[in-house]
């Protein structure tokens, strides 16, 4: 990885502020899926802060991560003197500087989601909007998978409460059936008993 000082690369962080919100209002080509204070291991500015990680999209750089104080850019343009103090200028390069044919790859695929992009705002259609859209899209997507799931798991739910209550049934019916046994065992020996005491008062008699 190579990583130049803020003062022999600041000429190179043509990458827009706050990681590229600017680029004419078309925002970086692609989302973060790391949070500019998410990574590790941290990288510290000359602040002693954490430092900011973002993409550059800029013509030479494009795709290329970079570091830079989480203050950079927070003030205008024309309070040089406050900026200066306010930040400490720490900037450096985080991946190696791409080859020509990468830099130009990137930079067609970055030049045409911009196109796509434009060409929608062109249409009267925010691209927050177009993005809030596929997002709920793919909520319902999830919300319908969730729903499902939870129709099959209810459905085994209610066929082990079936196979329990026939359970239980059968276990009742068991001891139903046990008592009746039982029940008519004792009766016959009642009977036994009362026939072997009539014979022997028979006999006594």
């Amino acid at each position: 990885m190579a990583e130049s000082s803020a003062r022999s690369s600041r000429g190179s962080a043509s990458a827009g502020r706050g990681g590229g919100g600017g680029y004419d209002g078309l925002g970086s080509p692609v989302a973060y899926h790391v949070g500019p204070l998410d990574y590790t291991p941290a990288k510290y500015c000359y602040c002693q802060l954490k430092a900011c990680r973002w993409i550059s999209w800029s013509k030479k750089s494009p795709g290329r991560r970079y570091c830079r104080c989480q203050r950079s850019g927070l003030l205008d343009d024309w309070l040089k003197f406050v900026q200066t103090v306010a930040e400490c200028a720490y900037f450096v390069w985080v991946d190696d500087e791409p080859t020509e044919w990468y830099s130009e790859l990137i930079g067609d695929l970055r030049d045409e989601v911009w196109r796509m992009r434009k060409q929608v705002m062109e249409q009267g259609v925010d691209v927050g909007y177009v993005s809030a859209m596929e997002h709920v899209q793919q909520l319902q997507k999830v919300n319908e998978f969730l729903q499902n799931e939870l129709m099959k798991k209810e459905s085994e739910l209610e066929a082990k409460d079936k196979a329990l209550q026939m359970k239980d049934k059968e276990i009742e019916e068991g001891k139903s059936k046990k008592g009746s046994t039982e029940y008519f065992r004792l009766l016959c020996l009642f009977f036994m008993g009362m026939v072997v005491a009539m014979v022997c008062n028979g006999k006594t008699g």
